[in-house]
This record gives structure tokens, C-alpha cells and sequence, in this order.
């Protein structure tokens, strides 16, 4: 007679060889999600222009108040993750052009001046902030 182990005990070895088994495949499979994380902790990825112009292009025009931009260009002149502040040239359909000056908040949405133009002023959201999506 062979003294081999009872099969209960084999399946139960071998579930618990199995279960580590595939621990180690998730834990070591989410490494990566992990180091991007900490990448972007450290190193958070910049807020880009083309994001910013997206929404500001919609500003209205600063002395009517109305309408809104046909496009727009922007250069952030602050450092940091957003940016700010962002000085905007908005061109309107009519051939206008004005320049706004915006800051962009951590929600997504922003807030404008028009430089030279008493109260003039634009707001609006939603420029895709990194990481966001």
C-alpha cells in the first residue's frame, strides 16, 4: 500500500497553488497602471493649447457681448498643470479679432477678460483637462 495523500487534500493544495498563481498574474499585470499613476503624480502631464482653444473659441465678441468666435489661439504663459494664465486671440466670423486673457479652473471651466475692453468679459466650460478621460 502507498502512503499518498487523501485526494481532499490534493484538491485543496492545488486550489490554493492555483489561487496564488493567479494573485501574482493580477498584482504584477497592474504594475503598469501603478507606475503610469506615479508617473503622473510626479510629472503631471501639461494642460494643451488645442484644449483650451476647443472651448474659448465660443467666447462672444467684447464690445456686443454676442455671438461667438469662429476660432481661436491660445499660449499658456504660466507654468504648472493648467497653465495659467493662457493668453487667447479669438477670431470672429466678421474678420475681428480680439485677445482675452483666461484662466482655467480644476473643473474644466474657465474664466476670460478682454484686455482694453471695460467689463467685457467670457466664460464657459468644458476644456478637457489631463487625465480626465
Amino acid at each position: 500500500m502507498t502512503d499518498a495523500p487523501p485526494a481532499p487534500a490534493l484538491l485543496t493544495i492545488g486550489a490554493v497553488l492555483t489561487a496564488g498563481v493567479i494573485g501574482a498574474v493580477v498584482s504584477l499585470g497592474g504594475r503598469s497602471a501603478d507606475a503610469q499613476f506615479i508617473q503622473d503624480q510626479r510629472h503631471p502631464p501639461a494642460l494643451q493649447a488645442a484644449a483650451v482653444e476647443r472651448v474659448v473659441k465660443t467666447a462672444p465678441d467684447p464690445k456686443s457681448g454676442k455671438g461667438s468666435g469662429s476660432s481661436a489661439t491660445c499660449t499658456r504663459r504660466g507654468s504648472g498643470t493648467l497653465g495659467n494664465p493662457w493668453s487667447c486671440v479669438v477670431r470672429f466670423p466678421s474678420g475681428k479679432r480680439a485677445r482675452l486673457s483666461v484662466v482655467v479652473h480644476q473643473d474644466g471651466s474657465y474664466e476670460g477678460t478682454y484686455p482694453g475692453v471695460r467689463g467685457a468679459a467670457a466664460s464657459g466650460c468644458c476644456i478637457e483637462l489631463p487625465g480626465s478621460r
